[in-house]
């Protein structure tokens, strides 16, 4: 029988919104220009959740969507993590991103994770819609200029899989600081993507491909964390294991996030690892 691990949240995913500006054939979430989201938590619950988190001595802090840089007071929910001294990394396609945002970030010490998979335009713009590798690439140039530090998250397709090692020498000389490649899994959006999915021969390939290279490397997660190392906050106050994982454990409107995490610390709850799971 497997050991349990006992929970050690160490960071908190906060999925501000569920709102995103492109509609990405791989997205596991289904978030489009079209979805209306509702019951959004308010500015001042985020912050309320924030300083329960600080008192925990929880220091990481992931900003997730939907794409998060369209909620309306995210600078106000980021400066403040920013003031009280957390780890702060911000999940974006980038496309929304100018010199203004840019030094906006670089301001309150944020990491950026780009959504990144292809050094071909036609390749990205297939999944994303026309024009959005180009917008995405030039935010992270102007990342680079201004030393952002940023990484690349690549969704890993037939269709890149095939030239990675180009790939990766792109990332590496657009200054990324590490990369993570992560398999289709095929909820959501991509529900239908089976045929796109390399199989796990092409990926045991990839893993011998990728080692030894300048910047780091890794393809999906080293272990399952959901519900051990990390949680997830839904835009609508929901806990849940992971952005994947939305098994409901609690909501912080009924309950204080201090409450949620010591109870499940004290538990032997063993979450399913999804990722694992859909084939």
């Amino acid at each position: 029988m497997p050991k349990i691990q006992k929970a050690k949240i160490e960071g908190v995913f906060l999925s501000l919104t569920d709102k995103c500006n492109l509609d990405c054939k791989y997205c596991y979430q289904s978030y489009s220009p079209t979805l209306n989201p509702y019951n959004e938590l308010k500015k001042e619950e985020w912050i309320k959740l924030i300083k329960g988190l600080k008192k925990l001595k929880i220091k990481k802090i992931r900003f997730i969507g939907g794409e998060p840089f369209l909620y309306k007071d995210f600078w106000d929910i980021v400066k403040y993590a920013n003031k009280e001294r957390l780890e702060i990394k911000i999940f974006t396609n980038g496309t929304l991103l100018d010199e203004e945002l840019i030094k906006k970030v670089k301001e309150c010490e944020a990491v950026l994770s780009f959504n990144l998979n292809s050094e071909k335009e036609g390749i990205q713009d297939f999944y994303q819609g026309k024009g959005n590798w180009r917008k995405t690439i030039n935010a992270i140039k102007k990342c680079k200029k201004e030393n952002v530090e940023f990484e690349i998250a690549s969704p890993l397709t037939n269709k890149n899989i095939r030239s990675i090692e180009k790939f990766i020498g792109l990332c590496t000389n657009l200054g990324a600081k590490r990369i993570r490649f992560v398999p289709l899994i095929l909820i959501g959006n991509a529900s239908v993507m089976g045929k796109d999915r390399p199989s796990k021969k092409q990926i045991k390939k990839l893993e011998k491909k990728i080692k030894n290279k300048k910047i780091e490397v890794t393809i999906g997660c080293r272990s399952c964390e959901a519900g051990i190392n990390y949680l997830t906050i839904q835009s609508n106050g929901d806990v849940t294991p992971c952005s994947i994982n939305k098994t409901i454990l609690c909501n912080i409107r009924k309950t204080t996030i201090e409450k949620i995490i010591n109870k499940i610390k004290k538990s032997n709850i063993k979450f399913k690892n999804i990722c694992k799971d859909i084939k």
